[in-house]
């Protein structure tokens, strides 16, 4: 049978389905009109054909593949567009240009050489010509172990308190003393002295934590009350590595290797002091009820625990350390604690590295630096950074200029929850912005620039205080969030995280006295199992309004002390 588009070439791939009208219509392509309808369609391409052209997923060397055996191996013709739009394909995977520039995400080894020059436009625009991957973690090992506070900090302090004093709020320049003396007894020694036990054996008092909860708070919400505001609120670092010896994630059709590499990595793993004698997670070992509880706990992305290929979860005894064994990486570590203990983990994850690399060959480049899926993260294979909470800056609209300085000091100031343009929530992560640099030295610098947007956050809630118009303006928004939360008998998660941002705001500015943070925190905590609770029912209009109706009952009753009438 000849092909119905060209009548010159045998038909391979064969179409049957229903017009407009109801009718049985069929169709049948040749190798090289089949290909290109995939590839490229045709401007008048009718509606059997747009449901071909949905249906083909796979990637065009899959394509090559099958059409070349249905084919007996001849290599159908292809028109000179077709060849154009291969060329913007990496040879190895298949990914296009345009899949690049949207996820960041290497498909495989090949893209490396394939995307060069993209690479080097998202990575400044500076052509890559060496990494020194045998000294890019030196700094770790040797320097920042001790806590950085910018002498500026003290200063600008110390001109706080004389404001306060002047003003006649004695209560809060009291709060400002009391961190002036803890700066000042971390920089005379009197600190407490750096553990040596690994990050994750370390025990962690929660002083937030309510007695009726059952479920630890998140490991980035703080846990030491400071008595004045929580705009720091932790830190984190996180190392991506691959292998040298198997394929990048998601392993292609060799899934044997995504086992191999487990069994390889699991024992070294559960012995790392880092980890602190870690529980080892085995997602196809596990039922459905107990992996869907597992990421109720926010420890991994909702699909790592439900793929096909191996993969393992390790996590410290304290719930601070995780370590995803074929996530996006072969080898994905992360670890929170609070904004002080930043050059102590950067310090750990050093040693960790060193410890490893002596065992197993990582994968690198000579110009990139260590190889991660994430071309953000390639050289150092490191990223580390601060949660902060400026709900007075993102009022005031000052975080745009803060964000553009960030940038220009070679950081990023980024929403942890976005809604389109809008910030959800007003907490920002500020870290760094790619992994072509010496890590160690970049602590500091960051440590000196959070503690910069700290002091920005809390003189702006100063200058509410002292502006009747700003003052107005936030309490009304405030007392807006407050009759939401009593009158509301639907919650999204969205509206959710901005209430519990302008309510934390408002406790720490005294205008809710029967509400604490310990209450905000809890909340915070069961709002960030919602994506795990409704896994696989998103598209469910009916169970996604019985879990905003279940969310605005929860929140009037936990926050507002209202019990349900109805």
């Amino acid at each position: 049978m000849l092909c119905d588009h060209c009548h010159n070439e045998e038909a391979i791939v064969h179409i049957r389905g229903l017009d407009q009208s109801g009718n049985v219509r069929s169709l049948s392509l040749c190798a090289a009109c089949a290909l290109q309808e995939i590839m490229m369609g045709t401007e008048q391409a009718d509606e059997l054909l747009a449901t071909f052209r949905e249906a083909a997923l796979l990637n065009p060397d899959d394509i090559m593949k099958i059409l070349q055996a249905a084919m007996g191996g001849k290599h159908p013709a292809l028109p000179p567009e077709l060849v154009e739009a291969q060329k913007e394909c990496c040879p190895g995977c298949g990914q296009s240009r345009a899949d690049f520039h949207r996820t960041h995400l290497l498909g495989c080894g090949k893209c490396l050489e394939f995307l060069q020059q993209d690479i080097c436009d998202h990575l400044g625009g500076k052509e890559l010509n060496f990494f020194d991957t045998l000294h890019s973690l030196d700094s770790t090992s040797r320097k920042y172990t001790a806590k950085v506070i910018p002498q500026e900090s003290i200063r600008n302090l110390n001109a706080r308190i004389s404001t306060a004093v002047a003003a006649e709020q004695y209560e809060q320049a009291s709060l400002l003393k009391e961190q002036l003396d803890d700066m000042l007894a971390q920089l005379s020694g009197k600190s407490d002295p750096v553990p040596r036990k690994g990050w994750g054996s370390m025990v962690v008092r929660d002083e937030f934590a309510l007695p009726e909860q059952t479920v630890a708070n998140l490991p980035w919400l703080p846990k030491k009350k400071t008595g004045g505001p929580l705009v720091q609120l932790a830190s984190f670092v996180s190392l991506n590595r691959n292998l040298q010896i198997y394929e990048l994630p998601p392993f292609g059709k060799n899934l044997s290797q995504s086992e191999e590499l487990c069994q390889l990595l699991s024992p070294l793993l559960s012995a790392e002091p880092l980890l602190g004698s870690p529980s080892e997670f085995d997602p196809h070992k596990m039922s459905k009820k107990e992996r869907l509880e597992l990421l109720e706990r926010t420890l991994c992305p909702p699909d790592f625990l439900f793929r096909n290929h191996s993969c393992r979860l390790f996590l410290s005894r304290n719930e601070r350390v995780t370590c995803l064994l074929n996530n996006i990486d072969h080898l994905s570590l992360h670890a929170w604690g609070s904004p002080q203990d930043l050059p102590l983990m950067f310090h750990q994850f050093g040693q960790f590295h060193e410890r490893l690399s002596n065992k197993i060959s990582f994968l690198d480049d000579l110009k990139i630096g260590y190889v991660t899926r994430n071309i953000f993260q390639c050289g150092s294979g490191m990223k580390f950074g601060l949660l902060l909470h400026l709900p007075c800056l993102i009022f005031m609209d000052r975080l745009p200029g803060i964000t553009n300085a960030c940038s220009d000091l070679g950081f990023l100031l980024r929403p942890l929850h976005r809604n389109g343009r809008n910030v959800l929530g007003g907490v920002v992560i500020l870290e760094t912005a790619n992994g072509q640099c010496v890590p160690g030295d970049k602590i500091a610098p960051l440590l000196s620039l959070a503690e910069k947007i700290n002091e920005h956050e809390l003189s702006s809630r100063d200058q509410v205080r002292q502006d009747f118009s700003q003052r107005a303006l936030l309490t009304d928004m405030i007392g807006r969030a407050v009759g939401n939360l009593r009158g509301m008998r639907l919650l999204e998660q969205n509206e959710a995280q901005h209430l519990l941002s302008m309510l934390w705001l408002g406790c720490e500015l005294e205008m809710l006295p029967w509400l604490s943070l310990g209450q905000i925190m809890q909340k915070i905590t069961e709002l960030a199992a919602v994506p795990a609770i409704m896994y696989g029912q998103e598209n469910d209009s009916e169970r996604k309004l019985q879990m905003q109706y279940f969310l605005a009952r929860r929140f009037r009753h936990d926050l507002a002390g209202l019990r349900d009438e109805d």
